[in-house]
Formats: structure tokens, sequence, C-alpha cells
């Protein structure tokens, strides 16, 4: 249903007149997209193979770190994320943690 409304749609809404010319498709930037482009710059300039096993090496070593951190649901501040001794709590609704990133 979605397609076929596209699809009879008038073109001229498609039209590159009507896009902003100062949008940029190479990266994205908001609070998901910024640390993983952080951390996948360097791979970016490789070609597209040797930039996708870059970031399969770079996200399997972050799952491997993660499984180290357990994260538990405390109904009064939202969660606490433990490894070890070490705790920080999150609070969902003030969007806030005590590790304060």
């Amino acid at each position: 249903m979605a397609v076929a409304t596209i699809l009879d749609a008038n073109e001229t809404r498609f039209c590159k007149a009507y896009f902003s010319c100062s949008a940029k498709c190479d990266s994205a930037n908001n609070n998901l997209t910024e640390p993983f482009n952080v951390i996948i710059v360097q791979a970016r300039s490789k070609p597209i193979i040797s930039m996708l096993n870059g970031i399969r090496a770079k996200l399997d070593k972050s799952i491997k770190e993660s499984t180290k951190w357990n994260v538990h649901f405390n109904g009064d501040y939202g969660y606490e994320i433990m490894c070890g001794r070490i705790t920080y709590i999150m609070d969902l609704e003030r969007m806030t943690c005590s590790c304060r990133l």
C-alpha cells in the first residue's frame, strides 16, 4: 500500500530542488551515531571490504568486553550497571548516569 502511494505521487516532490544542499550523507551526527563514527573513523577511509572487516573487529572487541558487565533493573532509579566492584546507576527519567557521561 505504501509503495503504491509513493509510486502514484507527483514526481516533483522527489526533485533535487526540494532537498537541502547542506545535507550530507557521509556522516550522521546525533547522540547515537557520534560515538560509533568516532570509533570507525580510521576504517571509513579504507576500501569497503577492509572497512567492514575493521568495523567487525572493533565490534567483536566491544561485544567481548561488554560480557563482563551486568545490567539490573532498579525500579527506583532505572538501571544499575555493574562490573566487579564498579557500579553505575542510570536514571532514565532524568536521563542521567553516575558515570557522568
